[in-house]
């Protein structure tokens, strides 16, 4: 479910907005320059083609503060007001290659990311849910900021050592008139 973040930043976009204010993921209000923050052509910003699992946590803690998609093994159903995964974040697991779609009619924007998502932990994992989350800077400080989340409705296993495929859509509307 698309967040309300995302819907902030959706109508921030079509309003030409300058700042915007988010929950970032460790829940505090934050207010962004989005012209600097999304828009800069430094490479230290996400391209929707190079995503990639999320891995970085705030420091002791299993606070996202980077761009990604983090797998959870919670199973809350999503809500608007969501900023962090509902459960634990599955750690221990990559994905060095992902396979990006972006595809548009006059229905619907879709981006889709099939990600083969290798367990390096000596113990199975179970997914049961899965967040997108954007970075942003503001006063020097990087903050991840969750776009959506989902809960699998049939959670996926993978054994120690093993990899699975998992595919992740966003689908909004869309006219093309």
């Amino acid at each position: 479910m698309l967040t309300n973040n995302a819907y902030t930043l959706m109508l921030a976009l079509l309003n030409k907005a300058d700042n915007i204010k988010l929950t970032n993921s460790k829940g505090e209000k934050e207010t962004y320059n989005i012209s600097s923050s999304f828009f800069s052509n430094s490479s230290n910003y996400p391209a929707l083609d190079s995503i990639m699992i999320g891995s970085n946590f705030i420091s002791g803690t299993n606070t996202p503060n980077s761009y990604g998609l983090y797998l959870g093994t919670g199973d809350t159903v999503p809500s608007v007001a969501d900023y962090k995964l509902s459960g634990e974040p599955i750690k221990g697991v990559s994905s060095p290659d992902a396979k990006v779609a972006m595809n548009q009619n006059d229905n619907y924007l879709e981006f889709q990311a099939t990600l083969s998502v290798k367990n390096n932990n000596s113990n199975s994992v179970t997914v049961k849910e899965i967040a997108l989350f954007g970075r942003l800077y503001t006063n020097g400080n990087i903050y991840a900021v969750m776009l959506d989340r989902i809960v699998l409705p049939t959670p996926i296993t993978i054994a120690a050592g093993e990899t699975k495929d998992i595919t992740y859509n966003l689908r909004l509307p869309y006219s093309g008139t």
